[in-house]
């Protein structure tokens, strides 16, 4: 074949054709951030770094080799299947406390005393910080004094040293004794997996106890945290006193936001992973069109008290589209697609589309931001984010399957 032949036929191919999924939009988009496949902030499009990036605080994360890492401050943070080591995209959470004191040398007393442990065993972060049981104790349990009546996650590190060991967990009300909740069927292998526990606190005086039966000399433990939440979040590493993980803070302001985004029209696709299941704790968005306020707005919300998931456009503090409500999968993959344009807004997720609304008004914005709205923060993976700037209802369904 003549190089003019191969040169002709490569004109011919659209410039959409080099990615599955500009080739479901039959179109190139203006945005595309691909955080799981190049771990990155920077727009797979143009090249640049968009974003602005803010976290106070440190913050943890696996590697591709399945080592719990640290990021700095104001650093994001591509995190990892702990197991597999695939990518899993841009960690986003809200902001969380670990109430636990020295985290890491995680050993639980023993009918109120201390139990028998060697603290000699290579941790999840690579440190060799993992506390060993060395006596048999059928009953470890600590007691955290002093903490209110709200919904409480701990959750810790565990593994045995050699072949499998069957274990309970139980969250207690620490004056009573009593129950709260408990797991009776955990069952621990020489891999390290993390364990967890939610239950809302009761009684005159307020207390947890959180209590492990049928632990055996070979057990070991690491990381400790007791946070407030009905689920767990990244591990907060303490000593001598609780630590604070801000929240991760991202967006697109200004002329970075500009150059992209189309006033008129467009087309927004979302692939995200969701750290926790039951009813979501706020109202979390994982993209908010807007500008500096909610009356004018392009959003994906999951709905307070339920699982549900659905597209808004609100223009001039009047809601214009409400798309159907769809039940997200944890962890996910789950995927959204929003085509807006006037009198023409639908929404898809996960392959099923929701009605086209033809009475819509579009509002204008001038910024995105992703995992927050109003203070109420997504927690979770996003691995990616790509926006066309023209309405594409007809291609939806495909996007997200």
């Amino acid at each position: 074949m003549s190089r003019l032949l191969v040169a002709q036929r490569a004109l011919m191919v659209p410039g959409w054709a080099k990615d599955a999924l500009w080739r479901r939009a039959q179109a190139i988009p203006s945005l595309d951030l691909r955080f799981a496949d190049n771990k990155s902030l920077v727009d797979a499009v143009t090249g640049a770094s968009l974003i602005t990036f803010a976290r106070a605080s440190s913050g943890t994360f696996v590697d591709s080799a399945g080592v719990l890492q640290t990021a700095a401050t104001d650093v994001p943070r591509f995190d990892h299947n702990p197991t597999t080591g695939e990518s899993l995209g841009l960690m986003v959470e809200e902001q969380r406390t670990n109430l636990r004191l020295n985290s890491a040398t995680y050993q639980p007393s023993s009918g109120g005393a201390p139990a028998a442990y060697t603290v000699d065993q290579v941790a999840p972060d690579g440190t060799t910080t993992g506390s060993r049981q060395t006596a048999a104790t059928p009953r470890t349990f600590e007691d955290y004094t002093g903490i209110a009546n709200a919904l409480y996650t701990f959750s810790f590190y565990c593994r045995v040293t050699s072949g499998t060991a069957a274990f309970s967990l139980q969250l207690k009300n620490a004056a009573s004794d009593t129950v709260i909740t408990s797991d009776t069927s955990l069952v621990a292998t020489t891999t390290w997996r993390r364990f967890t526990i939610s239950g809302t606190t009761t009684g005159a005086t307020p207390g947890a106890r959180v209590e492990l039966v049928g632990v055996v000399p070979g057990f070991v433990f690491w990381g400790a945290q007791l946070e407030a939440g009905a689920f767990p979040t990244s591990y907060i590493p303490t000593t001598t006193a609780a630590v604070t993980r801000s929240a991760d803070v991202a967006s697109i302001t200004g002329t970075a936001f500009s150059g992209w985004y189309s006033q008129s029209e467009g087309t927004m696709f979302a692939d995200f992973l969701r750290t926790y299941s039951g009813n979501f704790p706020n109202f979390p968005n994982l993209y908010q069109f807007n500008d500096g306020t909610n009356n004018n707005e392009i959003t994906m919300l999951g709905l307070q008290a339920s699982q549900n998931i659905q597209g808004f456009v609100t223009t001039g503090a009047i809601q214009q589209f409400a798309s159907t409500a769809y039940t997200s999968a944890v962890p996910g993959p789950n995927r959204s697609a929003h085509s807006f344009i006037v009198n023409n807004s639908a929404f898809a997720w996960n392959g099923a589309i929701g009605a086209l609304d033809t009475s819509v008004s579009i509002p204008t914005v001038n910024q995105v931001k992703f995992g927050e709205r109003d203070g109420q923060r997504f927690t979770g993976h996003i691995r990616r984010l790509t926006y066309w700037p023209q309405a594409l209802p007809s291609r939806l369904q495909s996007l997200t399957q």
